[in-house]
């Protein structure tokens, strides 16, 4: 993708080029490295002079698309432009709005011979021009830009005519071009895919460059995008407050930021504290305290969403990634507090793009979000200072000292190969493994570091009354080897993806059929996940005794009635619990027959608290309090006669002898970790 921005208030040059890089890699991070300095056309002209000046109506944020020849010889080409590029510009054109008119848009300027390039500033505005000559062709990374998009060539000479620039070629706020190639790139640390800027333009400085890899397309286009739009280590220095003043100083005469390059091969200018603070804290851990280095954004429209979200009222920056080296440090939030954000730097748990990302794109001062679009982000919500600030082995003694659960990190440490007792995630959109796994250590490796190891003789964190082994880390390094409960994914034969275990995943209702939908799933949009007793059973003819390929969690439906009085569970085959107001923790027993399969299936279901989900007024309605039903209770839904289950086991399956048993375990198709 390239792109061009320009807002009056903010005029942003961006041509930003996406590349798609050939070839299936997934569950790998985000690396975001840019262009090098000299491949950034800086200064480049505009068709009339930025006026910082607030407008009453501010524009919507506008894309344009040009599709490079290899893109569009994709053989899907239009499956990826219509269900996953152009759902996720058209969601940030409805989120973001600019804050003022955009100035004419004008093509971009030509590269100039051995990338010297200057500009002047002149009572009509700034011109750039090129100090030798132009080059013939003008590249964005590997892409070829059309010389349709291109102004004339500018010398010394024609500096003082500043009507040259040509006329405009698309009307959108931003100009992005797609292309898929198999470059260089594209071989390191398994990129799926990268993004770059090539030209900035003076008055408004904006956007970005960036490179990056990711396990779903979705993801990668939704994170490179908003790389884009102004998180970027190449743009901090050019952010600006709400009247249009640049946050780091700016040289007088060139306009670019005076406090020098932070790192010039990448074309990263240093920024003021204003920005980003850097600060040394202590960091626990099971070997001692050790002292850490941290990056965190102090923006106040970002200060304001951390303090409420995580609960901490003094907290004085959010951090920044510090793991993974150029291209994951600085570029992405820090994986420990934030998680599943989408500015995180890998696809671990499905993506929530929330208030505190549009927050830091409010404080680029390019734009003004709508945040009535922001996703719920249950990660790090209301956890407090400790969790915001501090290691996960202070946190989660912290938490265990006062009684108090310690999501959403986890502490079931998992033998080889995974096991199959699952639970749910912070805020239940889908369910997983506490990825607490052995790891060999290495002399060189980050994870060898003590202050990486949570657990030991010496850790005060134990499973079950029991020291968990030194050797266990949290399989992210991104997330500082904290354990969490990670979504997993199945795979069919050929290896491909056929199922995850994210709730609202459609392919999962695909993939469970009447016949091994052994856990009554229902997936979907207003699909949660719900805990389901671990003794979850399949039982046959003749005793003979099955464990489910799933145990522990699984996805139902719910929705909220006022009339039924409550919290409803929807179960496969027409099934409903009715969850009332105040009883978190009751059990709903199920004897069901699968009548495809002729199994019997015995186990609990744990009713969630209504009001997690239902107002209070739906949870303690009249229709609840009269209910003659103290407890949950499980009912047949519409389906009665027709319906694949029936609500008594199956015929010649007993529980006699239920003991003497032997208990098989049936498996669906391999499943993995997405890292």
């Amino acid at each position: 993708m390239g792109a061009y921005f320009r807002s009056g208030f903010y005029f942003v040059t961006h041509w930003l080029c996406v590349i798609y890089c050939l070839g299936g890699i997934n569950c790998f991070p985000c690396n975001h490295l840019g262009l090098k300095a000299d491949d950034v056309v800086q200064n480049v002209a505009v068709l009339r002079t930025a006026r910082f000046k607030r407008s009453a109506e501010h524009p919507r944020l506008s894309f344009s698309v040009y599709m490079d020849p290899s893109f569009t010889g994709l053989p899907n080409d239009s499956e990826i432009r219509s269900l996953i590029v152009d759902p996720a510009l058209k969601f940030f054109e409805k989120a973001l709005y600019l804050r003022s008119p955009p100035v004419t848009l004008a093509n971009l300027d030509r590269s100039c011979k051995k990338g010297i390039n200057g500009s002047l500033q002149l009572a009509k505005g700034t011109n750039s021009f090129c100090a030798l000559d132009c080059e013939e062709v003008t590249h964005c990374g590997p892409v070829s830009i059309p010389p349709e998009h291109l102004n004339g060539c500018k010398l010394p000479s024609d500096i003082y005519d500043h009507n040259e620039t040509e006329s405009p070629m698309n009307t959108g706020s931003f100009l992005l071009y797609l292309a898929a190639k198999r470059t260089k790139k594209c071989t390191k640390a398994g990129i799926l895919g990268y993004s770059s800027h090539c030209q900035r333009e003076i008055n408004t400085d904006s956007h970005s460059d960036h490179l990056r890899d990711l396990s779903q397309l979705d993801y990668f286009v939704r994170h490179e995008v908003l790389h884009i739009l102004g998180f970027s280590p190449s743009l901090y220095a050019f952010f600006r407050d709400v009247n249009g003043t640049p946050l780091t100083p700016r040289r007088p005469k060139s306009g670019i930021p005076a406090l020098g390059w932070l790192n010039s091969a990448r074309g990263i200018y240093k920024w003021s504290e204003r920005v980003i603070r850097t600060k040394v804290r202590d960091w626990p851990s099971a070997l001692g305290t050790f002292q850490r280095k941290i990056h965190m954004v102090v923006t106040p429209t970002v200060l304001r969403f951390a303090r409420e979200y995580f609960s901490c009222p003094h907290l004085e920056g959010v951090e920044l990634e510090n793991q993974g080296g150029v291209g994951v440090s600085l570029s992405h939030w820090e994986m420990r507090i934030l998680g599943n954000e989408l500015m995180t730097a890998t696809y671990t748990n499905v993506f929530r793009l929330s208030n505190l990302t549009l927050a830091f794109l409010e404080d680029t001062g390019w734009y003004l979000p709508n945040y009535s679009l922001a996703e719920h982000l249950a990660w790090g919500a209301k956890r407090g200072c400790v969790f915001s600030t501090a290691s996960c082995y202070s946190y989660m003694l912290d938490q265990l000292a006062r009684e108090a659960d310690i999501a959403p990190f986890c502490l079931t440490p998992q033998d080889k190969p995974l096991g199959d007792l699952f639970v749910c995630t912070p805020g239940r959109r889908s369910f997983g493994y506490c990825n607490l796994i052995q790891m060999a250590r290495k002399s060189n490796a980050t994870d060898s570091h003590p202050m990486y190891t949570y657990f030991g003789n010496t850790s005060r964190l134990k499973y079950q009354g029991r020291a968990i082994p030194h050797d266990y880390f949290g399989k992210v390094d991104l997330a500082d080897f904290c354990p969490f409960v990670q979504e997993v994914t199945w795979s069919d034969p050929n290896g491909a993806s056929s199922r995850s275990s994210y709730c609202g995943d459609p392919r999962s209702s695909k993939a469970l059929t009447n016949l091994n939908n052994y856990n009554l799933e229902v997936y979907g949009p207003n699909s949660i996940c719900l805990s389901i007793a671990p003794n979850w059973i399949l039982l046959g003819k003749k005793s003979t005794a099955y464990k489910a390929p799933v145990r522990g969690a699984g996805c139902y439906k719910y929705r909220c009635s006022h009339k039924e009085g409550g919290l409803i569970m929807e179960l496969a085959g027409g099934l409903q619990i009715l969850c009332p107001a105040g009883v978190p923790t009751t059990l709903v027993n199920i004897s069901i027959c699968l009548r495809e399969s002729g199994l019997t299936v015995l186990g609990h279901f744990h009713c969630p608290e209504c009001t997690s989900y239902c107002s209070t007024a739906v949870c303690f309605s009249r229709n609840s309090s009269k209910s003659p039903v103290a407890r949950p209770y499980l009912r047949n839904g519409t389906m009665l006669s027709q319906s694949p289950v029936f609500l008594q086991p199956c015929g010649g399956n007993t529980l006699a002898f239920m003991v003497e048993a032997i208990i098989f375990v049936l498996t669906f198709n391999s499943i993995k970790f997405c890292f």
